[in-house]
């Protein structure tokens, strides 16, 4: 998939694009507990890349 991003932080959108998915299927992995989100504000929720990174090796390919 992708070896190297250069943001550390990613928004919603930009896991439900790096991972080829919808916006609610990213909330379904954060309320499942397969991504964790830092949460700086009730406004300002972003995922760590790298652990998306893993979460994308581990989906099932199309």
């Amino acid at each position: 998939m992708v070896s190297k991003i250069e943001q550390r932080y990613l928004t919603y959108r930009q896991v439900a694009t790096l991972l080829g998915v919808g916006l609610s299927t990213v909330h379904r992995l954060r309320r499942s507990g397969r991504i964790t989100p830092k949460v700086w504000s009730k406004r300002l929720v972003r995922f760590d890349a790298n652990e998306i990174l893993k979460v994308a090796d581990s989906m099932p390919k199309a």
